[in-house]
This record gives structure tokens, C-alpha cells and sequence, in this order.
């Protein structure tokens, strides 16, 4: 990972955050690349331009059930990745 090799790198927790660009129906993803290098990683979900209030867990107000086809494949890719059956 290139941040890892920036002169007067220490050892640290590296955290990508608010991230937009899911892609959970590709084999390589941010998320896949960010857990492979052992750095978390954090999911921006907001509500795009013309969706429903089923999307977007971060724009009020805030539907939280798994409705969207966005949020299904999150969480489908999340029981993948950790093993843990999806409900």
C-alpha cells in the first residue's frame, strides 16, 4: 500500500471513511482492497439525485431497513465477506 511506504510512516490504523464508490457486485471493490491490506473501511450511503426515501442511510430522514437494491447488495456483500449469512 502506498501510504504505508510515505517517508516517516509509523505504524498506525488507516481508515478510509464516507466512501461512495460501492461496486459490490465486482470482485475488486474499494472495500475488498481496503480489507485486504487490513485497513478499515467505511460506507457512504447518501440518497443520489431522484431516489426514494428508501435510499441513503446518511440523508434525513433516514429509512433504515435494507429496502434499496444498493443497501441489499451491501449487505449481501458483507455476509460474503464475513462469512455470516445474510437474513
Amino acid at each position: 500500500m502506498q501510504s504505508r511506504a510515505v517517508p516517516g510512516y509509523k505504524e498506525m490504523p488507516i481508515l478510509f471513511n464516507e466512501d461512495d464508490h460501492e461496486d459490490f457486485d465486482k470482485p475488486t471493490n474499494n472495500f475488498v482492497s481496503a480489507i485486504s491490506e487490513h485497513v478499515s473501511w467505511g460506507w457512504f450511503d447518501c440518497r443520489r439525485k431522484g431516489e426514494t426515501m428508501l435510499d441513503g442511510y446518511q440523508s434525513p430522514p433516514v429509512n433504515w431497513g435494507i429496502d434499496s437494491e444498493r443497501k441489499k447488495a451491501f449487505f449481501q456483500f458483507l455476509s460474503e465477506v464475513t462469512g455470516i449469512e445474510a437474513r
